[in-house]
């Protein structure tokens, strides 16, 4: 069991909620965002284990991180750690065009699941992470 942690640096804003939800705000636009928030993955997954999923509730309605970094910095996560848990993560911003960039991007995500929410929503966001979180695992039957 994670234990109950609100953190505030310059770049980002980590609390946990009730339901098992972390909560991560952007506070700047910048690389050192990135690697703050990719520090914090790499501690929830070492805390959770591999069979435990992870919750985020990510709020960039106010702050967008630099694209390529983040997604230099998500790939070389992705290497080292191939095996990290399942996460689950609930976007919150307001760009005009996220709603239909969520349904464009949904095919893609294979092992992490990520939804985008208007900053709004936050209480639907939420509202999807609970459901994740009571969905039954699948199951295959052979035979």
């Amino acid at each position: 069991m994670l234990e109950r942690t609100s953190v505030t640096t310059g770049s980002l804003t980590y609390q946990t909620l009730g339901e098992n939800i972390h909560f991560v705000r952007f506070e700047e636009a910048s690389r050192q965002t990135v690697i703050t928030l990719i520090n914090l993955l790499e501690r929830l997954y070492a805390q959770s284990g591999a069979s435990d999923d992870l919750y985020l509730l990510v709020d960039s309605s106010a702050v967008s991180l630099p694209m390529t970094t983040a997604i230099r910095e998500g790939i070389d996560l992705e290497k080292r750690h191939p095996n990290h848990p399942t996460v689950h993560v609930a976007l919150l911003q307001r760009h005009p065009l996220a709603k239909m960039l969520d349904t464009m991007l949904r095919p893609l995500r294979f092992k992490n699941h990520i939804r985008l929410f208007d900053a709004t929503e936050r209480e639907q966001a939420i509202d999807w992470l609970i459901a994740k979180q009571n969905k039954p695992s699948e199951t295959w039957a052979i035979g």
